[in-house]
């Protein structure tokens, strides 16, 4: 049995009529959208991989020192890592180790008195008993300030937050 519809409700045949599809507002209104959302998402990448070099810097730095503390336990002989600020290079001369720092970092070293050298590089030796003379490595990146820090009496190497 059929029913008879209201005028206010469209026939079948007048819906395939109209075409289906979205208005050229509509569609701008999205590409807007997604250009948005595409300039927030690769700004945000952008910093996080900032951020990432910079912990990598924060883990070699560490890395070199405990390096450097370790060949000096096993050679039985005291190890020197030199920091030359100047040409932002950390390095252990006996065994020709070396870390670059990258522009835009920047880098602060604290040292005993007796480890600042003539040609104006400073360092921080590690004796064969696995002390040192201590030190400390401060990096700064935009907001972001960490310090390497070695302890004199147990050559520990540790990374804090500042």
């Amino acid at each position: 049995m059929r029913t008879r519809t209201s005028g206010t409700e469209p026939s079948p045949s007048s819906l395939s009529r109209r075409q289906a599809g979205f208005t050229l507002f509509e569609l701008l209104a999205v590409l807007t959208i997604i250009a948005i959302a595409a300039a927030a998402i690769s700004f945000r990448a952008g910093n996080s991989l900032g951020t990432a070099q910079f912990r990598a810097v924060l883990t070699s730095s560490s890395g070199l020192l405990r390096q450097a503390r370790s060949h000096a336990i096993g050679t039985a002989q005291s190890v020197i890592l030199v920091v030359d600020l100047d040409h932002r290079l950390l390095a252990i001369p006996s065994t020709q180790q070396s870390f670059n720092i990258p522009q835009g970092i920047d880098l602060v070293a604290t040292v005993a008195d007796s480890e600042r050298y003539p040609d104006g590089t400073v360092g921080i030796r590690f004796f064969s008993d696995g002390t040192s003379t201590g030190g400390t490595l401060a990096y700064a990146w935009g907001n972001q300030r960490y310090e390497v820090r070695v302890n004199w009496l147990t050559g520990h190497v540790g990374i804090d937050q500042v």
